[in-house]
């Protein structure tokens, strides 16, 4: 395995940082991923080292605000910014690997990034399928954090959260690991919250938009992302999507950082090679 690092400007140039892994052998595929909030590019590897030993390149970005990434700590002004920096990543994978077939797969919040980029710019850079795993589909929750703080609040202000990784994962060793990385942040805005609310709400308001092979995974035991809310997105995407739900009995927010994940692993890995 080949691991690089390099950073590339999004939108309204915004200096990024990105990461690609490549296999030995030729790419069958580039894998293009989006993490959740608080998390960063290198805190995927549970996800991108099987993908690798598949014989997959891994491609994965710094969101704005996050990791490695310029910009004010979990802060956005409009969900546009999202979508046209994964736009410019994409495009840079692209420019790397014009012949390679590009998946695109998100993980929470990067799960709505990926599904807001699919249902606006998917043409722009063509996607062979989009996976997303425990998608931040959450209007209620959003909404009431949000009814906490004054309508007048500026997208600005900042909130600190305390981090419950126990709701990620019930492996203590992922945990540890967690509770060790110093790019993990543990802060929110408004502007954030805004911002992905109103994408979640035009997701769920406009499903027929999504026209690219879907594949869902879910944990079913999670309680940030309730699995009733994923499976509720899944049933509205239309039926001639090429469309899968996998969900996992015991598994919490991260089920690619759960115990058990080797078969969560494998399974993204067959529902990719069978697109």
């Amino acid at each position: 395995m080949q691991h690089k690092e390099a950073f590339f400007k999004g939108y309204q140039d915004q200096v990024l940082f990105r990461r690609t892994w490549s296999p030995d052998t030729t790419p069958k595929a580039c894998i293009a991923i989006i993490h959740g909030v608080g998390s960063h590019s290198g805190g995927i590897l549970n996800i991108v080292n099987p993908l690798v030993q598949e014989g997959y390149e891994v491609c994965a970005y710094d969101i704005r605000g996050h990791g490695r990434s310029e910009g004010d700590r979990a802060f956005i002004n409009g969900f546009e910014q999202f979508r046209k920096d994964t736009f410019m990543f994409l495009n840079e994978i692209t420019l790397d690997m014009p012949n390679v077939p590009v998946f695109l797969m998100g993980h929470s919040l990067g799960g709505v990034i990926a599904l807001d980029y699919a249902m606006h710019m998917h043409s722009s850079v063509k996607l062979q399928g989009l996976v997303l795993i425990c998608p931040a589909i959450i209007p209620e929750r959003i909404r009431q954090y949000l009814s906490n703080i004054p309508a007048d609040t500026p997208n600005e202000a900042a909130y600190p959260e305390a981090p419950d990784f126990e709701q990620l994962t019930r492996d203590i060793h992922v945990i540890r690991e967690f509770k060790r990385d110093p790019l993990r942040q543990h802060i929110k805005t408004a502007g954030l919250h805004r911002g992905t609310l109103t994408a979640v709400e035009a997701i769920l308001q406009s499903p027929q938009k999504i026209n690219v092979p879907l594949l869902i995974v879910q944990g079913l035991d999670d309680q940030i992302v309730p699995p009733e809310n994923t499976r509720a997105l899944f049933d509205l995407v239309p039926e001639t999507v090429s469309k899968s739900y996998l969900g996992y009995s015991g598994m919490l927010h991260n089920p690619h950082d759960d115990i058990g994940r080797e078969i969560v692993m494998r399974d993204i890995s067959y529902w990719i090679q069978g697109v």
